[in-house]
């Protein structure tokens, strides 16, 4: 297991605790061990399990999850797929596999005929996200590719315009920006979800490998600036752990952001191609 896996498995065992802990309504391995021996208690079957153990960064079988997860249901998706039932931990961990998944998903839901655009251009997959929170484009509205890149490239300068003299911090990531203007507004809820914020996670994951600089440069931006506050709030009580894990990744990809958000090359190379 490489250092990243060992670190998602880490966290796996944390939030899976959590989680166990949160359904039986204790607060630690103390108190859940205790819980386990009371007579006549449904969490009887549990007993024998070494809580300590988990907490001092065992972690548990497979065999252990699904036990626990018989009696204390939903807990098991915790480990094997992440918070919210989402393929979390596999799109951290970069498989292509389960990102183009995620990525499809998200299309899936926000335009008629993503069918038929799929990842056809996508080097401005990660601008599909961008479409749908930032430029005003309805849930199942077609997506024309040029058109909307065209569409968005005008409503990304004048919404950095817009947002770096209202702040009047023009070295603030502009996506860091927005989400606190949606947090800090009182009209509006922030158009963010867990699932959608995984899919963008999921399109930095493929983008970096894109041989286009400014497209990885941006999709490094894009996501930073995401990572600067939405995604540490919308994945909850899990946001904190998936964040800092996010920042560890950000720094190490060795890509620098810039918010050159630029025409890029059509046709391009598909993400998911080998290079």
């Amino acid at each position: 297991m490489n250092s990243g896996n060992a670190e998602i498995g880490d966290m796996k065992r944390r939030l899976w605790l959590r989680a166990v802990y949160a359904r039986a309504g204790v607060e630690d391995g103390y108190q859940m061990t205790v819980a386990c021996r009371e007579a006549g208690s449904y969490l009887s079957a549990l007993e024998g399990l070494r809580w300590d153990r988990y907490e001092a960064g065992q972690l548990p079988q497979r065999r252990v999850v699904d036990m626990v997860n018989s009696v204390l249901t939903g807990t098991g998706s915790m480990f094997h797929e992440g918070p919210f039932d989402l393929p979390v931990w596999e799109v951290l961990e970069g498989n292509e596999k389960a990102c183009l998944k995620q990525v499809d998903h998200f299309l899936d839901y926000h335009y008629k005929n993503a069918g038929e655009v799929r990842l056809a251009e996508p080097l401005k997959a990660s601008w599909s996200f961008l479409h749908v929170q930032f430029a005003e484009v309805k849930p199942g509205e077609d997506w024309d590719l040029e058109d909307r890149f065209r569409k968005v490239t005008a409503c990304f300068r004048t919404l950095q315009a817009d947002l770096t003299v209202r702040h009047l911090k023009l070295d603030t990531n502009v996506y860091s920006l927005v989400f606190t203007e949606y947090q800090s507004s009182s009209d509006s809820e922030v158009p963010y979800s867990a699932s959608s914020l995984l899919a963008a996670i999921a399109m930095w994951q493929l983008a970096i490998k894109c041989p286009v600089k400014s497209f990885r440069e941006h999709a490094q931006y894009f996501l930073e600036g995401l990572n600067q506050g939405a995604i540490a709030y919308e994945f909850d009580e899990f946001g904190k752990d998936i964040s800092e894990y996010m920042s560890v990744l950000l720094k190490n990809s060795g890509v620098v952001g810039k918010d050159n958000l630029l025409p890029l090359p059509m046709p391009g190379p598909r993400i998911g191609d080998k290079f």
